[in-house]
């Protein structure tokens, strides 16, 4: 179990993300992501972007959603793994203070994170497990510059979460 410090009025990183960052994850992902979450667990969805993905994750009956407009660097719930999308511009920060608090997550992220070297080093002895999408992901976001679609591709990139295989594709 892990725990984290909620703070009301405390201003949300994603305020102050770059505004090409704000792309939320599409209902059909979340759908297609159903078979691999563990409805028996907590899971926070700490990355608020429009606010929906509570509402589709609570649709795959998962036991409880933590989903608030607040920094996640800075506050505390109780949950079991993170699963979500984080902010492209500060997934190096996300991924390193996840595995320095040692939390089991599933996070949507474009494919060529496995060839950074900061992924390379924080993960080089750990078992990382991917979930490959049947199609590339289209974002949503309240700006144009996504009317043509995304134009890279994305893996869920897993850490601890005794996945059936290393490498699972959605079907």
């Amino acid at each position: 179990m892990f725990f984290c410090l909620y703070v009301e009025g405390v201003m949300s990183n994603l305020t102050k993300m770059k505004k090409n960052d704000n792309y939320a994850t599409p209902k059909q992902a979340w759908l297609d992501l159903k078979p691999f979450i563990p409805t028996d667990k907590t899971i926070y969805l700490p990355f608020y972007y429009n606010g929906k993905a509570k509402e589709y994750i609570e649709e795959l009956d998962v036991k409880e959603v933590i989903h608030k407009e607040v920094d996640y660097f800075e506050n505390r719930f109780e949950y079991d793994c993170i699963i979500d999308n984080p902010p492209f511009s500060i997934k190096k920060q996300v991924l390193t203070k996840l595995k320095e608090d040692d939390t089991p997550f599933m996070l949507l992220m474009p494919t060529s994170v496995a060839c950074t070297q900061y992924f390379r080093k924080l993960f080089k002895d750990e078992r990382i497990q991917l979930i490959i999408p049947k199609s590339r992901i289209h974002f949503e976001s309240d700006t144009e510059d996504l009317k043509n679609g995304c134009c890279f591709d994305c893996f869920w990139y897993c850490w601890k979460m005794d996945l059936p295989m290393d490498v699972n594709f959605i079907q």
